[in-house]
């Protein structure tokens, strides 16, 4: 698995864009599922959160399921992880 640190990555163009910022756990990773189903190896999904515990589901949802966990950046109070298809 690679981590990267984005935060002085100014462009990254997701093809999804999943705003988790009010969704309890595990709705976030079942988002991030369904909506990799619908993808292209290659593709990148950015999934917004507030809590940091939910990146760690989701880099485990990513190893678990062989993609992979680019990093997370903060804005303000939300967290945006990335997620690439493999």
């Amino acid at each position: 698995m690679i981590k990267h640190n984005l935060e002085n990555i100014t462009e990254i163009t997701p093809v999804s864009v999943i705003d988790a910022t009010c969704s309890p756990t595990p709705l976030p990773i079942l988002s991030l599922k369904k909506n990799l189903a619908s993808c292209r190896a290659e593709d990148v999904i950015e999934i917004k959160v507030k809590d940091n515990t939910v990146c760690k589901d989701i880099e485990s949802f990513c190893n678990t399921t062989k993609n992979s966990y680019i990093g997370k950046k903060m804005e303000g109070i939300y967290i945006s992880c990335f997620v690439k298809k493999i």
